[in-house]
């Protein structure tokens, strides 16, 4: 998520509301639109600036003040053409005039352009990482397993790396598999520099070796192994995070585990290693 919104902020994506007031002239530009309006209040007429201050804040502020200022220079140059006109000269300057209208219009144009196109973007970039945030929580859990089970490392290598490893049995009708599987996914982002993390569908016909293997007769099933291959423990069932965390520490550390599940291969040689076949 961090990421995530770290490059919408450099595109310009996600600075929310305040995208939109970015683009908006500063205080000092508004008092000098204030000041433009009031000095020509007799040519531009009965001001729109009270109401609009009454009904919104800063933005409707700057809003009406350059209204103002727009109605001020057109009853402006109306007068001076009117004037120029009865006077039968003065058009090179009314035309001046006219061109600086003309090219304060061109600027309000692109102005509020800009207002559009970034209110658009900063919407755009809100949803994108408001959506970004929540999508782990909310993904499916059956996708979330079997995503993990797409990148999980082949078994052989996990079992010869010499790191410790966490073998996560499933099924797609499985209850408890499905509610722990955004914790399960925490967990081997959390230690995948340093255990390997393995998640087997035990449903499917081409793992039925890996469950007679490691003598799966319930899932959810976490099978614990060390790193010399050893199955220390295979914890049955729905259990809290922190008890396959605290878990994960002690192989780590070489400590006996805080939490021992089943001991499946109790008066067997509890090296998987010698159970299922390993190339090479």
């Amino acid at each position: 998520m961090k990421a995530c919104y770290a490059l919408a902020v450099v595109l310009g994506l996600c600075r929310g509301p305040t995208a939109v007031v970015s683009f908006l002239p500063p205080p000092a530009t508004a008092l000098a639109l204030a000041r433009a309006k009031s000095s020509a209040s007799e040519a531009a007429g009965p001001s729109i600036a009270a109401s609009s201050v009454a009904a919104g804040g800063r933005g409707s502020r700057l809003a009406a003040a350059r209204e103002d200022c727009k109605s001020c220079m057109e009853a402006e140059l109306l007068e001076e053409e009117r004037k120029a006109a009865a006077k039968g000269g003065g058009a090179e300057g009314a035309a001046t005039r006219r061109g600086a209208l003309e090219e304060f219009n061109r600027r309000e144009k692109a102005r509020n352009t800009k207002i559009a196109f970034g209110s658009f973007l900063s919407a755009v970039g809100l949803f994108f990482c408001q959506h970004a945030a929540i999508a782990p929580a909310q993904a499916n859990p059956v996708v979330l397993l079997r995503a993990m089970e797409t990148t999980s490392a082949p078994l052989a290598t996990a079992l010869t790396n010499g790191k410790p490893t966490v073998v996560d049995f499933y099924a797609d009708w499985c209850e408890n598999c499905k509610a722990m599987a955004p914790s399960m996914r925490e967990i081997e982002e959390q230690f995948k520099n340093q255990i390997n993390f393995v998640v087997v569908d035990g449903s499917a016909e081409k793992n039925y070796d890996l469950v007679d293997a490691f003598r799966v007769d319930g899932i959810p099933h976490l099978a614990m192994v060390n790193g010399k291959g050893e199955v220390e423990t295979a914890i049955v069932g729905a259990v809290p995070k922190d008890v396959v965390v605290d878990d994960i520490k002690a192989l780590l550390a070489g400590r006996p585990l805080p939490f021992k599940g089943f001991d499946m291969f109790e008066g067997e040689d509890h090296n998987i290693k010698g159970q299922i076949e390993i190339d090479g």
